[in-house]
C-alpha cells in the first residue's frame, strides 16, 4: 500500500512521489516542449514523460500541490535544441521560466504573454530570432531587473516594448548584445536592412551594421 502523508494530493509509492495529475493542457505543454527541443538528448531529463501524476518528479518542474499547476520550469544549460512551442502559454500559473543557455531557435511565442503571474523570465544565451512579440508587455508581474533576453537575435521597433523590456532586464539593456547571423551586434538603431538589386543574382535581402551616414553633392542621404 502507498504511504499517505498529510497533503491529500500527494503520496509515496516506493521511492517515488506520486501527485495528483496536472491538468491535461499543462501536461501536454510540458510534453510539447520536450518533443520540440529534443528532450531525449537533454543533459538531464529524469522523470520526463512518466505517467500522469509523476510530473512533480520531472527534472526542472515544480508545481503547487494544492492547486495542481506548474509553478516553475527551470531548464538552463540543459541542451534544449529547437523552437519553444506556442502552447507554453498554457502554463498560466507559472511563476518562473528559465530556459537560458540552450540552443532554442525561432521566434519567442506570442502566447508567452499569457504567463501573467510570472515574476522571472530568462531566455538569454540562445538562438531566438525575429521581433519580440508585443504580448510580452502583458507580463506586468515580472520583477524589475530580474529577467534576461540577452545574447539572441532579437529586435523590436516598438518603443513601448523596448522600454518595458529594459525595465525588466538584468542590468537594463537587452538590445546591445543581440547578434545577427554574421555575429555583428544588432541594436535596431545600429543596423540596416535593404533589398539590393544585382545583375548577377537579382534581388538580394541584405543586412549590415551601420558604419555612418552622409550626403551627396546632389543632396541624397547615404548610409553605410
Amino acid at each position: 500500500m502507498p504511504e499517505f502523508i498529510r497533503n491529500p494530493n500527494i503520496y509515496l509509492s516506493g521511492n517515488q512521489v506520486i501527485c495528483a495529475a496536472l491538468p491535461t493542457a499543462e501536461r501536454e505543454t510540458l510534453i510539447a516542449l520536450y518533443n520540440s527541443t529534443g528532450g531525449e538528448n537533454w543533459a538531464e531529463n529524469t522523470g520526463w514523460l512518466g505517467k500522469p501524476g509523476t510530473e512533480c518528479n520531472w527534472y526542472g518542474v515544480s508545481y503547487d500541490l494544492q492547486s495542481n499547476c506548474v509553478r516553475t520550469l527551470t531548464l538552463p544549460e540543459n541542451n534544449l535544441i529547437g523552437p519553444i512551442p506556442e502552447s507554453i502559454g498554457n502554463l498560466q500559473s507559472l511563476w518562473e521560466l528559465n530556459l537560458s543557455g540552450n540552443q532554442l531557435s525561432g521566434p519567442i511565442p506570442s502566447k508567452l504573454g499569457n504567463l501573467s503571474v510570472s515574476d522571472t523570465l530568462k531566455l538569454d544565451s540562445n538562438q531566438l530570432t525575429g521581433p519580440v512579440p508585443a504580448e510580452l508587455m502583458n507580463l506586468t508581474a515580472l520583477w524589475d531587473g530580474n529577467s534576461d533576453f540577452r545574447w539572441n537575435r532579437l529586435y523590436t521597433n516598438n518603443s513601448d516594448l523596448r522600454k518595458f523590456l529594459n525595465t525588466k532586464q538584468i542590468e537594463g539593456d537587452w538590445e546591445s548584445s543581440q547578434l545577427l547571423n554574421g555575429g555583428y551586434l544588432a541594436a535596431p538603431e545600429l543596423w540596416i536592412k535593404a533589398v539590393i538589386e544585382t545583375e548577377e543574382k537579382g534581388s538580394i535581402n541584405a543586412i549590415w551594421q551601420k558604419g555612418g551616414e552622409g550626403e551627396t553633392d546632389g543632396g541624397h542621404r547615404v548610409i553605410w
